[in-house]
């Protein structure tokens, strides 16, 4: 990841990285959601990837947004149909994508109610 976000300089904020066979895996420093109908999935990462404190903490809140979050196999095409996107980690919280591949994208209703649900109980998190 460190030699992957060291391959532009400042005309992107985040990078996204792919497995071997093309499928996303996360960002270079964060876990990644995208929203479709009423669900968000987040990529599979039993090959590869850092399943994130924060990604854990959304997968188990995402009822706070009325959204079901599952884990699945996902390429680019997905992320570009894709109704909304965010990244997350422990240290930016939920980033919500404002464009990807020249497509521009809008915060979602369930994207906002989860930064706040995590807004309001953020100094409850605990790390263990």
């Amino acid at each position: 990841q460190v030699m992957a976000r060291g391959e532009w300089e400042h005309e992107f904020e985040e990078g996204i990285m792919l497995s071997a066979d093309g499928n996303v895996i996360e960002g270079t420093m964060s876990n990644i959601f995208i929203e479709t109908d009423q669900l968000w999935l987040t990529p599979t990462l039993d090959q590869a990837g850092v399943a994130g404190v924060m990604r854990q903490w959304i997968m188990r809140n995402a009822y706070h947004a009325e959204m079901e979050c599952i884990e699945s196999n996902i390429s680019l095409d997905d992320m570009e149909q894709a109704q909304a996107i965010f990244v997350c980690n422990s240290v930016i919280g939920v980033w919500p994508v404002s464009n990807f591949k020249g497509k521009d994208y809008f915060v979602s209703t369930a994207t906002r109610k989860i930064m706040q649900h995590l807004n309001q109980h953020v100094s409850k998190l605990y790390l263990v």
